[in-house]
């Protein structure tokens, strides 16, 4: 979790609170906008992850997933809203996560073949 603003530039620092896992909560600081708590909803080591988070009259989930493919694995990112301003949140919010989603993938693609070397 420290490690993700190296892959996601959105991000100024993030920091878990609990030994990782399903129900492990943490902190995120974007480098726009205020820090939100989070905590972690879907848990597959190795696999797959959620966390969530808590905006007025709304939830934002982030799941990460890998997913395998004939000739590679593919790093499913998806951002969903829900609850009464979801609209109002993924209209304000929505663009900025996909400019930046890009860069991310890239990213994040380059410390994952770096590591597997």
């Amino acid at each position: 979790v420290t490690s993700c603003p190296q892959w996601d530039r959105e991000l100024r620092e993030a920091e878990l609170r609990d030994p990782i896992g399903l129900g492990a909560r943490g902190l995120l600081r974007p480098r726009r906008g205020p820090k939100a708590r989070f905590r972690i909803t879907e848990w597959e080591p190795g696999r797959r992850y959620a966390f969530t988070t808590r905006m007025p009259f709304a939830t934002l989930t982030v799941t990460r997933y890998l997913e395998p493919h004939h000739d590679g694995t593919a790093f499913v990112h998806e951002v969903r809203f829900e609850g009464l301003a979801r609209r109002a949140f993924a209209r304000r919010y929505g663009p900025t996560f996909r400019a930046a989603l890009p860069e991310v993938m890239a990213a994040l693609a380059t410390l994952a073949e770096e590591d597997a070397r």
